[in-house]
């Protein structure tokens, strides 16, 4: 009986498959779609994830937490910031620097580039967010290419001396970190974020474990724009031979899936090289694109796709030469990601599919559980940024 359920099962998939691609548009209906999504994406990430984060940090760091028992409402601050508001600015200058710049963002950009300057460390150059995920290297990319070369070397080089001094092992393996001067949007810790004195975070022993994959490539790129691979030789030969050591060694669950991390993570190494940002190697770069295709065609296949793992591997596929190789596959995740967009504009993100479930155990309130913040910034940017590559490449 039970194989007989799971024939039939397998049957009605099949049918459904046949009836989507019957149904799915040509690629110029795609790119066109793509492209207005992509717009009204951005759109709403400037409205509503950048320019509240701004003002709130320009304020001076002040929240307000409710506790969901009493219901009573306590303000904290000053220099009390939310991570999510941070990678609001984050996401930001990334796509204005890159795939969406508009005259009418400048301003927003410069302020952004103000406060930076405003927050970081004037010794050390990180800031209270720079222990928590991907967010330092972006932003010290994003003061070199705005006119602040001096505020980016000092991030450089606090990045590089954290990664030798216990970040990065000798033999390339990048812990992951959580930031313990913020306050956290997947429900808060157990305790108030620790001052901020701009030194080194200590990596716990449950982080030590884990590793930041989407940073290997993150942390080269911002070597490579900021031309200082040189002055940090040792931190560069680290991270290449944690990159290669992945790249051997991915790490897939049984449904050929993995997690935001390692999707971004090879999604941006290849789309680096594609824009001239990383130099492709011989026997690395082959080995991405491999790994890429081989998630991209097994997320296509299931019934419900995710996302924000779908949208980075539209964004690996859309901006390098794949998508000339594989345009039907291109036009699958690009139809997968619009049909995720909301009637706002935005694509909602499952938190649960971020992070490993070990990890997302973790976060406490420590005042009875009440979220902060959300990240739905990174979900929406890196759906209309795969989008927005789409349409400028699928038809070229």
């Amino acid at each position: 009986m039970l194989t007989r359920n799971r024939s039939i099962g397998r049957l009605l998939l099949l049918l459904l498959s046949i009836w989507l691609c019957a149904c799915q548009p040509g690629p110029e209906r795609l790119a066109a779609d793509a492209e207005r999504a992509a717009e009204l994406g951005w759109d709403r990430l400037v409205e509503r994830f950048a320019i509240p984060s701004l003002e709130a940090i320009e304020k001076g760091g002040w929240v307000a937490l409710r506790d969901s028992q009493n219901d009573v409402c306590q303000v904290c601050g000053p220099n009390m910031y939310v991570e999510s508001q941070a990678y609001d600015l984050n996401w930001f200058m990334d796509g204005h620097l890159n795939h969406f710049h508009r005259p009418q963002d400048e301003a927003v950009a410069r302020r952004i580039v103000q406060v930076l300057l405003k927050t970081q460390h004037p010794q050390s150059g990180n800031w209270p967010w720079s222990d928590d995920g991907c967010l330092h290297e972006y932003l010290a990319v994003a003061l070199h290419r705005m006119g602040q070369p001096e505020a980016a070397l000092k991030a450089v080089d606090w990045a590089a001396e954290w990664g030798l001094k216990e970040r990065l092992t000798p033999e390339g393996h990048l812990m992951e970190t959580e930031g313990i001067h913020v306050v956290k949007s997947f429900g808060l810790k157990d305790h108030p974020p620790l001052p901020f004195d701009g030194g080194y975070p200590h990596v716990t022993g449950f982080f030590q474990h884990l590793t930041a994959v989407d940073e290997y490539p993150m942390l080269l790129e911002m070597l490579a724009i900021t031309g200082t691979r040189n002055r940090h030789p040792e931190f560069t030969r680290r991270l290449e031979l944690g990159w290669k050591h992945y790249l051997d060694h991915p790490k897939m669950d049984r449904r050929n899936s993995v997690d935001f991390i390692q999707s971004v993570g090879i999604a941006i190494y290849l789309l680096a090289i594609a824009e001239g940002r990383l130099e492709a190697d011989p026997q690395m770069t082959p080995q991405a694109q491999k790994l890429l295709l081989h998630l991209a065609e097994h997320q296509v296949s299931k019934l419900i796709p995710e996302t924000l793992i779908t949208a980075t591997l539209l964004v690996g596929v859309a901006g390098t030469e794949l998508i000339r190789q594989h345009p039907d596959l291109a036009d699958e995740l690009a139809l997968h990601v619009l049909n995720a967009q909301d009637i706002g504009g935005e694509w909602p993100m499952n938190k649960f599919l971020f992070l490993t479930p070990a990890t997302d155990t973790l976060i406490h309130d420590f005042r009875v559980t009440y979220p902060a913040g959300e990240v739905e910034c990174l979900s929406t940017y890196y759906s209309a940024f795969g989008l927005r590559l789409y349409a400028d490449n699928r038809l070229r």
